[in-house]
């Protein structure tokens, strides 16, 4: 009897070992997106921005909570027209398209071989970095009403600004004055706190209303730097 208990006993045991799954451990590799993150949303450029300082003007300076994420080339037209009897044109805005000219200012800004610094663009050039002509779009410049103008950049948001100062640019009588941009909260979607028009080239204003109709626009080409803070 007892035989035959134990035989039954470990008949049992033997179907219930058969019945349990086998479990196997594996490791699961994280995906590449995992251990490189996406670079911040905030920070567009693909080029180290640290440590470029902005050419010498005499305008408040970004403050240090503010971080340089974004330099754009605005190539387009400051607009103006003619109230009636007015002697001079009034401005009405700009529209510019918008290129990412971060790369072309922070290599223009670096040091030489020679170890002479350039550093905030003193050993540049007259005027806005060079940018071919076929190099692609990252936004677009314009105003809301005379005094409001607008950034409208994809991998940003759009930014409403306000003029908070303004400095003359290095030949006044051809290129429009720099500017500080201070953001509104009205009509922005961005993280932007600031924007400076820098190394401004044409877009100045004719010097009188002579032969412009009332209320027709007048359109001046120029370019401009746009050193955006966020």
């Amino acid at each position: 009897m007892h035989v035959t208990l134990l035989t039954t006993l470990l008949l049992t045991l033997q179907v219930l070992a058969l019945a349990l799954p086998s479990y196997t451990h594996t490791s699961k590799r994280l995906p590449s997106s995992s251990l490189h993150p996406r670079q911040n949303a905030t920070n567009p450029s693909s080029c180290d921005l640290s440590s470029i300082s902005q050419p010498p003007h005499t305008m408040t300076p970004p403050s240090s909570d503010m971080t340089l994420v974004l330099i754009a080339l605005g190539r387009g037209t400051q607009n103006y027209t003619c109230a009636p009897n007015a002697p001079t044109p009034s401005p009405i805005g700009a529209v510019a398209t918008l290129y990412d000219a971060s790369c072309a200012v922070a290599t223009s800004n670096a040091k030489p071989a020679d170890g002479k610094g350039r550093a905030g663009g003193r050993g540049r050039a007259k005027g806005p970095c060079v940018l071919p002509q076929s190099a692609p779009s990252i936004g677009n410049h314009f105003f809301s009403d005379n005094t409001t103008p607008v950034f409208s950049i994809p991998s940003l948001g759009i930014t409403a600004l306000k003029k908070a100062e303004s400095a003359p640019a290095p030949d006044p009588s051809v290129d429009v004055p720099w500017l500080l941009l201070s953001a509104v909260a009205e009509g922005t979607t961005s993280p932007v706190k600031s924007i400076y028009r820098l190394h401004t080239k044409g877009g100045v204003a004719p010097g009188s209303c002579e032969g412009v109709a009332e209320g027709e626009t007048v359109t001046v080409g120029y370019e401009a730097e746009y050193w955006i803070y966020a």
